[in-house]
């Protein structure tokens, strides 16, 4: 076969690909299995990391003490490796592995679009800031028990770097993509599919078309917020009235998120919110030296 047959060859069998494709019902992507299995990897290798760290850290000569395996697991920054292992592992398999099915790029499917940080990236930058004084001024008047799982991180320096460093990048990053990016379409695609008419227009309307409608996109707005905010309610000691802001924040978040339809404008956002909140901290604590001032 010469240069020209080739060519022709390659030519009529990408038509013939394009054509069959056309022919195929549109398929919602990333469905709410996807964001499932997403999650539940992050929760198991989360708490893998957890065990498996805690017998490294605490075995001596060889020999792992069960009072020494408990205090090691209890450190705040334990939880923070944890998580990192958790959250990591998860974006790596995931990465590789989800746009096999997808037949599409990973970061075109969550709709990254990073074109829109490049545009407003000083609005959310300067939004993100706006955010943390209005909650701040808002949890003033909130009262969270000095129990709180939170508070153990502001007790150590180091302690404190590490989770000032970590709740600003990995942090907004991995919970953008699970909520925003992988629970807040799925829910969405969940809740029209389900509602879905049995009928023979319907059903060509569903395999013809990958949108969803606006009442989709607000319940699953409400209910992945919900999810947020009860994904850090343990660290708040269950305070409602903590978790009720966290609400609030997601909604804003998951607003920016369906207004601009990027995901990165969301974590841009994210992480100028947990960023300044560490800064406001930072700065009345003189650099983080002198952490008693946090106890008055």
């Amino acid at each position: 076969m010469n240069d020209i047959d080739k060519d022709r060859a390659e030519e009529n069998f990408r038509r013939l690909e394009e054509a069959l494709q056309e022919r195929l019902p549109v398929v919602r992507q990333p469905h709410l299995g996807y964001g499932v299995a997403f999650a539940a990897s992050a929760f198991l290798l989360l708490i893998v990391a957890t065990l498996v760290l805690s017998a490294v850290l605490g075995s001596h000569d060889g020999k792992l003490q069960k009072d020494s395996l408990e205090k090691i697991a209890s450190l705040p920054r334990m939880s923070v490796y944890a998580m990192g292992v958790g959250y990591l592992g998860t974006l790596v398999w995931s990465f590789f592995l989800y746009p096999h099915f997808w037949k599409r790029p990973y970061f075109d499917v969550l709709q990254w679009n990073f074109a829109a940080v490049r545009r407003y990236w000083l609005l959310l930058l300067t939004g993100g800031v706006g955010l943390s004084i209005a909650a701040g001024i808002a949890e003033r008047f909130v009262s969270v028990p000095d129990t709180a799982p939170m508070n153990a991180f502001f007790k150590d320096r180091a302690d404190l770097w590490l989770i000032t460093i970590f709740g600003s990048t990995v942090a907004p990053f991995f919970e953008e993509m699970m909520f925003r990016g992988y629970f807040l379409p799925g829910v969405a695609i969940a809740f029209d599919w389900l509602r879905l008419e049995h009928s023979d227009a319907a059903r060509a309307h569903w395999e013809s078309s990958s949108t969803v409608s606006l009442q989709a996109v607000v319940f699953s707005g409400i209910f992945t917020s919900i999810g947020f905010a009860a994904l850090h309610a343990s660290q708040l000691a269950n305070t409602w009235g903590a978790v009720f802001l966290l609400f609030c924040v997601s909604c804003v978040l998951t607003s920016v998120r369906v207004r601009l339809n990027s995901l990165a404008a969301s974590t841009l956002l994210h992480a100028s919110y947990n960023a300044t909140l560490f800064m406001v901290t930072f700065i009345a604590t003189g650099g983080y030296q002198h952490l008693e001032k946090l106890q008055r």
